[in-house]
Parts: structure tokens; sequence; C-alpha cells
């Protein structure tokens, strides 16, 4: 194993000795590990690699020659606060849990940092298990990486299958999919982030920063792909068929206590499905979607979601999201229930099916029924919408209704995303504002957000 540390200058030399003489210590710099070997442990190996490192350093597997590490003894165990372990990328190399243990357990409070990995067939089993190949204590970073087949097992809660960081969560250019979450309670799938603070009922809110990523075919029984107790930011990325066995099967975002806004733009969730009620999402007061197509989503009772507000939609397309059951004749609350104020600029909510055919593309609450005090009705502001079918929300006067659509499929219409592109004659094309300023619409770069003199409802330009 070689270690490679900067050369110190001898003025650097001398500043040193200037700074112990004083009594104060220098701080530590950085240093780069190389294992040598593919091996699980001993000389050579990763794992000697991390236990050899201290806070701050690198360890590089680029310049190995095999592309795969197979634990048998166990996670690697991360102490250090901060650690970065490099690969040549998630495509090229992998490190396994050999469907045995977690891959990398970090206790360190600051961030474990990822970069051209594969994590994969990771297994975490415990009374409350958290993290099935990642656990963090801290923050975790992602780049180019694939975590994947990866399992929390717990007699009580498990969070986290793939992902646990009681902090933060960062994923660039990353997937997280194929693991799960099982136990008495399960949550995030994919991944979790945020803690309960041990011995007490208090939350502390992580943030999700996720761009250019993709979670999918994860399972929980909440949150099927994600759980974040504080925000997300979501771009130019895609949230799809992940599954709940009871409820959220996209996400749930608590938004606790950051008090930092949600935001979910350029993205697509889609396919995403619940056993009880809740089939896309769960959202805390305050998010904002824009230029982002919802689509396909499902479950017995409320197909897609609910947002509580005050929220924003901006350019956006929800459609085809499916409620399976209702609550009465009317199929309350429907596909979408909001609850409070919001703008909506520009955006299409139609198509979305209950009961097999009857329209319910948003709800507000029932301010009129019931025993129980009720919250205000919810009311949505804004102008140069489409909204084919709504029950007791109070909706802008231009607002365009009871009319279809016409989008095209869920399809790869350019772009990182699969969108629903307005088929010719469309009531959206051309009907729409960008007074929201997008230079592009949900596909991004090439797809100008106003063709033809005026923008199109929904996310994309015909």
């Amino acid at each position: 194993m070689s270690r490679s540390i900067p050369v110190t200058t001898i003025g650097a030399c001398l500043l040193l000795g200037t700074l112990g003489a004083l009594g104060i210590a220098p701080e530590a710099r950085a240093a780069t590990l190389t294992p040598t070997n593919c091996n699980d442990s001993g000389a050579g190996s990763l794992r000697a690699a991390v236990t050899s490192a201290t806070s701050g350093d690198t360890i590089d597997l680029r310049p190995l020659a095999c592309h795969r590490i197979v634990l048998t003894t166990g996670a690697i165990m991360i102490p250090q606060a901060s650690l970065t372990v490099r690969g040549p990328g998630y495509a090229r190399f992998a490190v396994s849990g050999n469907y045995s243990s977690s891959v990398f357990r970090h206790d360190g409070t600051g961030t474990l940092h990822l970069r051209g990995l594969t994590i994969e067939q990771g297994q975490h089993r415990a009374e409350m298990a958290n993290g099935g190949c990642i656990f963090t204590a801290g923050n975790f970073d992602g780049n180019d990486i694939h975590v994947r087949h990866c399992g929390a097992y717990a007699r009580l809660d498990a969070l986290g299958g793939g992902i646990y960081a009681a902090g933060n969560i960062t994923l660039f250019y990353s997937a997280v999919y194929d693991n799960g979450a099982k136990g008495r309670s399960s949550g995030g799938g994919g991944l979790t982030l945020g803690t309960i603070v041990p011995g007490t009922a208090d939350l502390v809110g992580g943030d999700l920063r996720m761009h250019r990523s993709r979670v999918f075919r994860n399972v929980a029984a909440s949150g099927g792909g994600l759980r974040a107790l504080g925000s997300v930011d979501i771009t130019y990325s895609s949230i799809s068929d992940n599954h709940a066995r009871v409820s959220s099967g996209a996400m749930d975002v608590f938004n606790h206590g950051t008090g930092t806004p949600s935001r979910i733009a350029y993205s697509t969730i889609s396919g995403n499905t619940a056993v009880n009620s809740i089939g896309g999402f769960n959202l805390s007061p305050n998010t904002s979607i824009e230029n982002s197509t919802i689509s396909g989503n499902a479950a017995p009772f409320i197909g897609l979601g609910q947002i509580i507000g005050p929220g924003t939609i901006v350019n956006s397309t929800i459609t085809a999201n499916v409620t399976t059951t209702g609550f009465d004749t009317n199929c309350f609350p429907g596909v979408l229930t909001l609850y409070g104020e919001f703008h909506v600029e520009s955006s299409i909510l139609a198509g979305n099916t209950c009961l097999g055919g009857i329209s319910r593309d948003v709800t507000g609450q029932d301010t009129n029924s019931g025993p129980f005090p009720r919250p205000p009705p919810t009311v949505i502001l804004g102008s140069d919408n489409l909204v084919q079918n709504s029950i007791f929300v109070t909706l802008p006067a231009d607002t365009i209704r009871n009319t279809d659509a016409m989008l095209g499929p869920l399809a790869d219409n350019g772009g990182r995303t699969l969108t629903h592109r307005p088929l010719s004659g469309s009531p959206a094309i051309n009907r729409g504002n960008n007074v929201a300023g997008f230079d592009v619409d949900q596909r991004g770069e090439g797809f100008p957000r106003v063709v033809g003199g005026r923008a199109d409802i929904g996310a994309v330009e015909r």
C-alpha cells in the first residue's frame, strides 16, 4: 500500500516548527492511500487502507488491476470524521457485501464521500437496522455511484435499504435501485436521511440534494423510494417504480426543523405504487414543483399523494395517476389532495382517474362535513392552467376546465427524463405562460421553454 503525501517546502517546515513552539497544533495534511489488491482484508486491502487513514484522507482504487472487492469478514468500519473513497467509475468497480453484511458503516459525524463505485449486495440485520449497504452517522456525498441489491432487516424498525444518513445526502449522476427495508415498521427503501435523537422523540432533519440521478424499484412500508426528515432539492432526476407496502410509494418528505423549502424541478415521478394509500408522495409545506412530470402513480386511496400548503406548482404536468377505490361514491379525496393555499401557473392537472373512470384531478379539504374542525379551504391562485376536474377547490377564473389535455404517452421525448408531449390539437398548446422565466422546458438544454410566441401549458413544449 502506498501513501502519497504532498511534499512540504522548507518555508512550510519552518512555519510548522514555529507553530509547534507556540503550542499551536498545525492542521494535518490530507493524504492519498492506494490499495494494491482486491482482497477482503490484510496488507494492501481497502479495509487496511481505511484502518490506517486519518480524517480527510482519500483512498484511491483507480490504479487497481482488479475490478471487484467481495467482503467476507463483515462491513468496512469507518471511524474517521470524513473520508473519501474514489473508484474508476460505477461501471468499472464494485464493492459487494456478499449478502452477509453492510459494505460501509461510517461512525464519524463529518461526510463520507464515494466517487466512481458500485456498492451492492449488502445486508444489515439488527433489532433496529439502519443502512443496508451504507450507513453514516454524519453526511453522505455520492457522485457517479450505483447502490443496488441492498437490504435493511429489523425485528423493530428498518430505515434506508440502500443508504442511511443521520445528516444530509447528496447524489450527483448516480442511481439507487432494487433495495429494500423491512421490519415491524420501515421507511426509505432506497435511502433515508435524518434521525431521531436517542432517548427522545425529537427529530433532526436531513436535507437531500439530488441532481441527474435516479431512484427506482425500491421497497419499504412507507417512502418506498426515499424518506427525508428534512427537505429535498431534486433536479433533472427520476423517482420511479418504487413500492410501499403501506403508504407513499415514491417518497415521504417531512421538512422537519431545517427551514429549507423543498424543490422538485426538471424531474419525473412515475409508476410508484402503494398497497394502502398514497401511491406517489407525501410532501410538506413550502414545496415547489417546477417544469416536472408526475405520472402513472397508483394506490387504492389517494393514487398520487398529498401536499400541505403553502406550495407552488409551475409549468408542470400531473396526469395518468390512478386511485383504484374511493372514500365515497364521488371518489373523495381523489388522486391529488392539496391542503391550504397554492400558487399554480401554466400547469396541467388532467387525465387522472378514480374508480376506473371518474376524474378527480385535484381535491381540496371538505370543510363542510364531519364533527371535527377543518382547515381552511383549498385555494389555487395563478393563471393559464388546465384542470380537468376538481372538488372542494377554488380555481382561478381563467382555468381551462372539463377538457381533455390530449397528451401523448409517457415517453422519451428528449432530455434525461420521460415526459408527456402534447398531441397536435391539444388545448395546452400556446395557452400557457412563462412567468417563472425558465429558459428551457423539463427536457433541458436544446428545448426552449417558449416555442411559437407563447409557452404551452405543462412541462414540455410541443
